[in-house]
């Protein structure tokens, strides 16, 4: 029972695949303004916590005190950032993202049968 061997020993796959995770949203989104950047800061954290929490197995588990408080954060968070960016698509495109903006709910989709 002397092993060297640790019991979640993948850490370099963590890196790897986080690291390709990433280049691969950055060759899609080539970030120019700092919201850009930021928001793939905001990605890049959320990859690799999610490599390091299926590591070490945590995320078949209960969620903790930390992550239910920090739930309604992030929900604020995302909020404003949407807020934000639709002020800016609001801004380039004007009349015409006030007509969709009308016709297509916010946040929680209509669900209703269409015909066609």
């Amino acid at each position: 029972m002397n092993e060297t061997v640790p019991a979640y020993g993948l850490w370099s796959l963590v890196i790897v695949n986080s690291a390709v995770f990433i280049f691969f949203a950055f060759s899609f989104v080539k970030p120019k303004t700092s919201l850009d950047w930021r928001s793939l800061g905001a990605f890049s954290a959320f990859i690799v916590a999610m490599f390091a929490t299926v590591m070490t197995g945590f995320l078949l588990m209960w969620p903790t005190l930390l992550t239910l408080l920090m739930f309604p954060v992030l929900i604020v968070v995302y909020i404003r950032l949407a807020r934000r960016e639709e002020a800016m698509v609001r801004e380039e495109f004007g009349d015409e993202y006030d007509r969709y903006a009308a016709a297509v709910p916010a946040f929680i989709p209509r669900v209703r049968y269409v015909r066609e």
